[in-house]
């Protein structure tokens, strides 16, 4: 018999031990993460594939996607209440 610890199964599992804070930016992330998926499937080939096209302040292009990426991050950490951002 092997006496190594299984791993968790699931995101609760795996944060049981964390700190609340810590928690709370994880499952905002993750919140995140979810809302940028969602994002990404629905967006528009056209727009995907450099139809909608901003320049962030070093002049770099950036995708519309991306700028609502960065959004949806930075929204997500907000609402955790444990950061600034």
């Amino acid at each position: 018999m092997s006496s190594a610890k299984s791993s968790p199964e699931t995101i609760d599992e795996f944060l049981a031990d964390v700190e609340p804070k810590l928690k709370a930016v994880a499952y905002a992330l993750l919140g995140s993460i979810r809302r940028i998926s969602e994002a990404i499937r629905t967006t528009p080939l056209d727009k995907a594939e450099g139809g909608g096209t901003s320049f962030n302040q070093f002049g770099d292009r950036q995708l519309e996607i991306d700028v609502l990426s960065d959004k949806l991050m930075f929204d997500g950490l907000r609402s955790s209440e444990c950061c600034e951002v």
